[in-house]
């Protein structure tokens, strides 16, 4: 801001760059407290080789989601065989402008945030993840500063009520304006096979009775626009 004078316009955004540059520098000057790697083959964008050069040194998990009916039921029978007490997450994801995988903001209702890159196939089934998070306790300021940057490009509110089952953390999410939905994130172990990770979720799928046709592709906020975009054209908005 000038002093004495009002804030500039904020100049007309240029497209963004490559997002794996971005999200490095990023966290590594807060501190990066997780980290993964995932087979980018099927996501748009550059790959920056200093990203592919980290992957050794990152966490991985093997995700799926699927939709399901009835989340209730879904919940006690996963209960049954949980390593876990059942905890209740209600989550406010902001989205934002990212050239290569995805960038976002979530926010808790006690103040605390957390911003989340990752990276993974857009496919349905189960799929390796890259993924970074790096926590804030502004989350507000955090949200104004990226819309700023990078221009928001979806939100998703949740309830997620989250299980483990040994290693698998198990989420049941209740997706304003979507449904309902199971995701499960297998957590692999430092140079373990994908292929452990993925004949787990293959097994946890068969055992709380989850149909291959359930599966879903891409993220939430990918599944509202898709939604969206029909009521749009039917009110006649471009």
């Amino acid at each position: 801001m000038v002093p004495g004078g009002k804030a500039p316009d904020v100049p007309h955004r240029r497209p963004c760059p490559a997002a794996p540059p971005l999200a490095f520098h990023l966290f590594s000057s807060w501190g990066t407290l997780i980290a993964g790697r995932g087979d980018w083959s099927h996501t748009s964008g550059p790959v920056d080789q200093a990203v592919l050069a980290h992957e050794t040194d990152m966490a991985r998990n093997i995700e799926l989601k699927a939709r399901v009916d009835g989340i209730a039921e879904l919940a006690r029978k996963v209960a049954t065989i949980a390593s876990s007490s059942r905890t209740e997450i209600v989550q406010d994801d902001t989205f934002f402008e990212c050239d290569a995988g995805r960038l976002k903001l979530r926010a808790f209702p006690d103040g605390r945030g957390e911003l989340i890159y990752y990276r993974r196939s857009d496919v349905p089934g189960p799929k390796e993840s890259f993924y970074l998070i790096s926590p804030t306790p502004s989350p507000d300021s955090l949200r104004e500063i990226l819309t700023h940057a990078l221009g928001q490009c979806g939100r998703v509110e949740k309830r997620r009520t989250l299980f483990l089952i040994g290693r698998t953390r198990v989420h049941l999410d209740q997706v304003k304006g979507l449904g309902e939905f199971l995701e499960l994130e297998v957590v692999l172990k430092d140079g373990e096979l994908i292929e452990a990770g993925i004949a787990e979720a293959h097994e946890l799928m068969k055992e709380l009775g989850i149909d291959p046709s359930q599966l879903v592709e891409g993220a939430y906020v990918d599944l509202l626009s898709k939604a969206a975009t029909p009521q749009k054209r039917s009110e006649g908005i471009s």
